[in-house]
């Protein structure tokens, strides 16, 4: 379980940020990053915490 729960976490933040990014080939500002980041947070604790 503990894989797969950190799985869904890697995920949550991970896809956002490839998808914006165009995978790598533009730089996301911090500010986006760090809601990106926050989103995947509040999304995980809600499904898991």
């Amino acid at each position: 379980m503990v894989r797969s729960v950190r799985g869904v976490f890697i995920a949550l933040l991970t896809s956002p940020l490839e998808t914006r990014s165009r995978y790598g080939t533009r730089q996301i500002p911090t500010a986006e990053r760090n809601a990106v980041a926050q989103a995947a947070v509040d999304t995980f604790l809600k499904a898991f915490g």
